[in-house]
């Protein structure tokens, strides 16, 4: 059964960190039939310092490109594709990453959202590039307003290790049986 996850969340909520775990330690362990896309570095194959004037666009277009990676992978021998990004958060952008995967009436999708509060980002941010970004209260607030949405699955990851966050999302695929949570809503 193939499997498309997508994990979503304000710049700062750890989707790079968990796609990094999990490609290079969750990977192995399934034998390398598990992928993981992180959808800011498909976008830097246009935009390397994410200055275009025509982000919007290009943003599409990695939405667009990364549905043609996912699309690659579930025909060769992959079977779970996890795609990372802050510009998944709603479900027209999913569906344009969707739109290019050719999916039968066996393949399930999930979407994750990864909801640490704003105090907790803004403190990672901090750590992580020694500044909050001009951007970043109107890039939060776009994403909050879907923090509970139906079809996603939030998770307050600001208390987990990204290990514990990783075995959430795992463990929440596996006991669901094939439901489908993205398109039940």
């Amino acid at each position: 059964m193939k499997k498309i996850v997508f994990v979503s969340g304000a710049s700062g909520a750890g989707k790079t960190t968990l796609c990094e775990i999990l490609t290079s330690q969750v990977g192995p362990l399934y034998n390398d039939e598990i992928a993981g896309i992180d959808m800011d570095e498909v976008y830097k194959f246009v935009d390397r310092g994410f200055c275009s004037p025509h982000g919007d666009r290009l943003y599409k277009l990695a939405r667009q490109n990364t549905g043609c990676l996912t699309n690659n992978f579930l025909k060769n021998r992959i079977h779970t594709v996890f795609i990372f990004g802050i510009e998944i958060y709603n479900k027209q952008r999913v569906n344009d990453v969707l739109d290019f995967v050719q999916m039968d009436e066996k393949t399930q999708v999930y979407h994750f959202t990864l909801t640490p509060p704003k105090k907790k980002i803004i403190e990672r941010l901090i750590k992580r590039q020694n500044h909050v970004p001009r951007w970043f209260q109107m890039h939060f607030l776009e994403r909050e307003y879907y923090y509970d949405a139906k079809w996603t699955i939030p998770i307050d990851n600001s208390h987990m290790t990204p290990h514990e966050t990783l075995s959430i999302i795992l463990e929440k695929i596996k006991s669901t049986n094939g439901i489908d949570y993205f398109t039940l809503s």
